[in-house]
């Protein structure tokens, strides 16, 4: 039986969103890595990479970003809702359909094909409202933008037909920029640079030009242009294996041991059995599973750190928990914090390295974490 109320409740599950190392990693590595004069797009879309768009964006207003980049106009609904009054660029495809004039306020819209800009030609007419826009131009993504042979094209039409439509960037997207193969991401720079060049000397001066994603902020200062667009390198994630002075990880994700039980040996754990113990096994079940965001190809891979020890997933990762090995702690006991991601003073499990071992890359962890699962803010 419990001993008093303070018993009968364990730990919870949580995720930890650090501010301050957002607002350092913004301050003290992305800004030292670009031009004083160059702009910063910071990148809050898919809920901030999972990091809560509302509060990491109010941190970002606080050491006055330049912009915010999201991918639709609810991610504007939210901010502008919170009372976030940074300049927000769109990147994603919006609908017009119920589109508001408030929405479009302190907003940019970016334009890669015929039909965007024909839907924003009428909405603007429609509203008699002024919009800025960019204009994306495809260098070899091949997902969304313009070719750059119709840029002129575009950038003519607007100028000559539509006054109430105002060009302020225009911007393309590397499609390789943390790959050791430089030569594609250079070929799209040259692509890209000849475009930005052509302009000047039929004077169209555009004032944000942008290419520059995490991977290329890191190794092609020529493509920084006049604003670049970080995002995992926000978060204190890397792009890739390159380490990155002064980078410091934003978020860690704890839970705690929901049951104990041992197993005998010769015993099966999980779905599908693909673990099985070879001596008597002491097992710790973790709340938490792949409907929070903790990959299925962790199983019978990861691990967790309890009581600044490591301790190995076993068997598969079930919807909701999971099962680690922790027959070398011996004074384990139901309630315990483990730590998913984050460090211990002797250990660390890193986005990154969770990321290598479960076969997938950073953004997919980040982005998949539950929403439900509760976040606490640390400034």
């Amino acid at each position: 039986m419990f001993n008093d109320k303070s018993e009968m409740y364990t730990n919870s599950s949580f995720i930890s969103i650090n501010l301050s190392h957002i607002q350092h990693n913004y301050q003290n590595v992305i800004k030292k890595l670009i031009h004083p004069e160059t702009k910063i797009i910071a990148m809050v879309k898919s809920n901030a990479y999972g990091h809560g768009i509302v509060e990491v964006s109010r941190s970002l207003e606080e050491i006055n970003t330049d912009y915010l980049g999201v991918f639709s106009i609810e991610e504007v609904r939210w901010l502008k809702k919170a009372q976030i009054n940074l300049p927000i660029i769109v990147f994603g495809v919006p609908s017009f359909k119920n589109l508001q004039p408030r929405d479009l306020e302190q907003t940019s819209l970016i334009v890669s094909s015929q039909d965007e800009l024909n839907n924003i030609m009428h909405w603007t007419e429609l509203n008699h409202q002024s919009l800025k826009v960019h204009i994306k131009i495809d260098t070899g993504m091949g997902r969304l933008g313009f070719f750059p042979d119709d840029a002129f094209k575009v950038l003519s039409i607007i100028k000559k037909q539509h006054p109430l439509i105002k060009i302020e960037g225009i911007c393309t997207h590397f499609a390789d920029s943390s790959s050791a193969d430089r030569s594609y991401t250079l070929w799209q720079g040259e692509k890209f640079n000849q475009l930005i060049n052509e302009l000047k000397q039929q004077n169209i001066n555009i004032p944000l030009i942008h290419a520059a994603n995490s991977g290329a902020i890191l190794h092609y200062p020529e493509f920084h242009y006049t604003a670049v667009r970080p995002g995992i390198l926000l978060y204190g994630a890397k792009p890739d294996e390159n380490e990155v002075a002064g980078l410091k990880p934003a978020l860690s994700f704890y839970s705690y041991i929901s049951n104990i039980k041992t197993l005998p040996a010769h015993s099966y754990v999980s779905y599908g059995r693909t673990f099985q113990t070879q001596k008597k096994t002491t097992v710790a079940i973790i709340p938490v599973g792949y409907a929070d965001g903790i990959p299925l190809g962790l199983s019978n891979k990861g691990y967790i750190i309890l009581k600044d020890k490591i301790c190995p997933i076993i068997g598969s990762v079930c919807m909701n928990q999971f099962l680690v090995d922790i027959t070398n702690i011996t004074n384990a006991r139901i309630g315990d914090q483990v730590t998913i991601i984050g460090n211990q003073p002797n250990h660390e499990i890193s986005i990154n390295e969770m990321a290598n071992l479960a076969n997938t890359i950073p953004y997919e962890i980040m982005c998949r974490l539950s929403v439900f699962q509760n976040r606490q803010y640390l400034r």
